[in-house]
């Protein structure tokens, strides 16, 4: 689990309630001084999270705000600040392009931009035929 709040970076172990109830208040500061002492060096280099980011409902700006709230919480500012720091340079990364809705190409056009005319409907069939030959 410590891997996971270092290198995911995931901070669900700090609010879940299921996690209040498992870990001790030894376990938590053991998890708090890992985050503090190997996620936070690497924030500067942004190695954490590479050169783009999502746009709507990002974890990477969820967990380090996440990090950034719970620092404070404990008391600690200048590792709260380190998160700050490190999710506004986040917020500066380009959005990365959603792959379930490409980009259209320049000057191409959407498909239902056509010009052309619909065909015709074929008058000789009722919508009711496939019935009737059952």
């Amino acid at each position: 689990m410590a891997d996971l709040a270092v290198n995911t970076p995931d901070h669900g172990w700090i609010r879940g309630s299921d996690w209040k109830i498992l870990l001790t208040s030894g376990d938590r500061a053991m998890l708090f001084g890992k985050v503090r002492t190997e996620l936070v060096p690497r924030l500067d280099t942004g190695e954490a999270w590479g050169d783009e980011r999502d746009g709507d409902d990002d974890p990477v700006d969820d967990a380090l705000f996440g990090y950034q709230m719970a620092f404070e919480d404990e008391g600690d500012l200048e590792t709260a600040q380190a998160f700050e720091a490190a999710r506004d340079a986040y917020a500066q990364l380009p959005i990365k392009a959603r792959e379930d809705y490409p980009e259209p190409r320049s000057g191409a056009r959407a498909p239902l931009a056509s010009t052309k005319l619909a065909p015709a409907p074929n008058m000789s069939r009722s919508i009711f035929d496939d019935i009737d030959a059952e």
